[in-house]
């Protein structure tokens, strides 16, 4: 990857990180309620979410003996738990650093490699416990089967010449484009169960208030941590410094 898409990179992780601090979802409306006033309607009991305080929380009691329960409820908001690894491998290990260190490259990505199998394992759990499938009943677990197959596909499909563990930023951009996959399905969700009965103006302003400035955000900083390894010149093309490899400028070649 150019030295430019991975500054791009680290700063859509960046931004992604800043967003898990803040709060990114509340249930406030319904399709159809948004212009009433406040209180004359009724919704369930809902709290402002805050994905690093859901998820804190809920490894707390964890380590306190509480049983998983805790952490499993703070399971949509799994993916901003990679965030601190994405960071920390992209400012140890990858090209924004001025010297690059092989050894480290390959350490990390051999690491993030082994966090994109626990990810895969992951969501099979998760799709099985929460993924409302368009096929019927059914076919409900073949539908799960095929889904998971798009994950596995997005964990570890690589672009020619980015195949090799040191090629960290590409392990980054699968993660986190699944991360973007994962987060577009909650309000994806949310929609598909107010289709029916409901315009597609007043579902998209129930969508906005629920769904917090932060979550939105956090959408974009995903986007910029995926599309940059996947976009611009293929590793180890002509031209292309292939991953884990410093780049050349010409005047190190002129004698």
């Amino acid at each position: 990857m150019p030295r430019r898409a991975a500054w791009l990179q680290l700063a859509g992780v960046l931004l992604f990180t800043g967003a898990m601090l803040l709060p990114a979802y509340h249930l406030r409306t319904y399709p159809g309620l948004e212009h009433l006033p406040p209180g004359s309607y009724l919704l369930p009991e809902a709290r402002e979410e805050v994905p690093a305080a859901e998820l804190l929380a809920g490894l707390v009691a964890w380590l306190e003996g509480r049983g998983s329960a805790g952490l499993w409820a703070a399971r949509r908001w799994y993916p901003f738990a990679l965030a601190p690894l994405w960071l920390l491998a992209l400012l140890a290990a990858g090209r924004v650093r001025r010297h690059p260190r092989p050894a480290w490259r390959r350490g990390f990505g051999l690491a993030l490699l082994g966090v994109s199998a626990g990810v895969a394992a992951f969501e099979w759990a998760y799709l099985h416990a929460d993924y409302v499938g368009f096929l019927g009943p059914a076919l409900a677990r073949a539908e799960v089967v095929l889904a998971w197959g798009f994950v596995l596909g997005l964990l570890f499909w690589r672009r020619r010449g980015a195949w090799s563990p040191a090629a960290l930023e590409a392990t980054v951009a699968a993660q986190a484009l699944l991360a973007l996959v994962h987060a577009c399905t909650l309000p994806s969700t949310d929609a598909r169960c107010w289709w029916d009965g409901h315009e597609l103006g007043s579902l998209c302003r129930a969508l906005g208030q629920n769904y917090r400035p932060a979550f939105w955000v956090g959408l974009a900083g995903l986007l910029l941590a995926a599309l940059p390894a996947y976009l611009g010149p293929r590793p180890g093309a002509r031209g292309a410094p292939a991953d884990g490899q410093r780049e050349i400028s010409p005047s190190t070649t002129s004698a």
